[in-house]
Order: C-alpha cells, then sequence, then structure tokens
C-alpha cells in the first residue's frame, strides 16, 4: 500500500512509528503497560510499530543518532521523562538535525512521575 498524502500535522497512512521504551520505567512495569495498554490501540488503528527496549543510559541518544529516520512517520517514547530528552539530545546531535527535530514526537507516560 502506497502512503497517502496528508495535510500538514496530521500522520499519513499506513503510518510507521518507532516506539523506544525504558523497561525499567514506572518501576518495571512500563513494557506490561505498553502490551496491555498501547499495543492494542495500535493495531486497532493498523500502525505498524518496532518497539525497541533501551538498555542502559543514553541508549536511545544513540539509536536515534544512528537510525534511518525516513522509515518513520513518527517516533513515541514511553518511560519517565529522561527517555525524552534523551531522544530530543540524539536528534539535535545528527547531522540533519534540522529535518530530524521536525519528526512527531509522542509521549507516552510510562515512567513513576510523568512529570513531562
Amino acid at each position: 500500500m502506497e502512503p497517502v498524502e496528508c495535510p500538514r500535522g496530521l500522520l499519513p497512512r499506513p503510518c510507521r512509528v518507532l516506539v523506544l521504551l525504558n523497561p525499567q520505567g514506572g518501576k518495571g512495569k512500563a513494557l506490561q503497560l505498553f502490551q496491555s495498554r498501547v499495543q492494542p490501540f495500535l493495531e486497532e488503528a493498523e500502525i505498524t510499530f518496532k518497539l525497541i527496549l533501551t538498555e542502559r543510559k543514553n541508549h536511545a541518544r544513540e539509536l536515534v543518532c544512528a537510525e534511518e529516520l525516513g522509515h518513520w512517520d513518527a517516533l513515541a517514547v514511553m518511560s519517565g521523562d529522561g527517555l525524552m530528552h534523551e531522544v530530543v539530545n540524539g536528534l539535535m546531535e545528527r547531522p540533519d538535525w534540522e529535518t530530524a527535530i521536525q519528526k512527531p514526537l509522542c509521549s507516552l507516560p510510562g515512567g513513576s512521575g510523568n512529570a513531562l
């Protein structure tokens, strides 16, 4: 299926999302929350996604620095506030940062405080 052009601010259909999740977030329950609450919505909306579990501090920053962002229509971050900061910092460290920082970001609260 070919991507459909859409007005500014809306994601194309079909939509492809890269999900970065800290499995230690939410006192270790972030992955369980994703699987029980978020994944069913993505599947129902027919949104293709790739879930990457972060393994250490700054892992998300490293991932988005190296990721081919053209494969994704949006980035979703599920954890506390720290992971979103890592992702934004990683986007800003890219040589193509002016384009990369325009990629839609979604914050899925999965930490213990979720102040962002």
